[in-house]
């Protein structure tokens, strides 16, 4: 079983550092990396179902916040990392109240701490995937109850 491609999904309104953030991304073979300008443009992509989005706080079109809102309640599996220069702590505490995954400011960090923050989403969701899998095939081998008959207290004994 091949696995899809990571998506990540980087919105970014200064020319510049959409390049930079995409470029970045695209270093690594295992991501499908995908740049918007403005916040209308990514929320009519979403039915693509990318795993990450990038977001810059401020864009032309939208106010980050409500571009993160419609995300979690589009798909709430999709995780958002804020990147910006906005550095208001209560701007902050609210974008992670509304699901943000983390929040990096502009900075010479930058990148590193992008490629770390993606690299623990991806061992989450791998992760979740596991337990699912795992979960489905508990499932499988303690089906018995389907195929033994009786519910005598020795019956009910075995089941528990």
């Amino acid at each position: 079983m091949t696995e899809k491609p990571f998506k990540i999904f980087v919105v970014e309104d200064s020319e510049w550092y959409n390049k930079l953030l995409v470029h970045t991304l695209s270093l690594n073979p295992d991501y499908e990396v995908k740049s918007f300008f403005n916040g209308k443009d990514l929320l009519n992509s979403l039915y693509e179902s990318p795993d990450i989005v990038t977001l810059d706080y401020r864009l032309p079109d939208m106010a980050g916040l409500e571009v993160l809102k419609t995300i979690k309640n589009e798909n709430n599996d999709i995780q958002v990392i804020l990147i910006s220069e906005q550095k208001d702590i209560e701007t902050v505490v609210s974008l992670f109240k509304h699901g943000a995954y983390d929040y990096i400011t502009k900075s010479n960090d930058l990148k590193d701490r992008l490629l770390n923050t993606i690299q623990n989403i991806r061992n989450d969701i791998s992760l979740k995937r596991e337990i699912s899998t795992l979960r489905r095939e508990i499932q499988k081998k303690y089906s018995y109850r389907q195929s033994i008959l009786g519910e005598s207290p020795a019956i009910k004994g075995v089941y528990d």
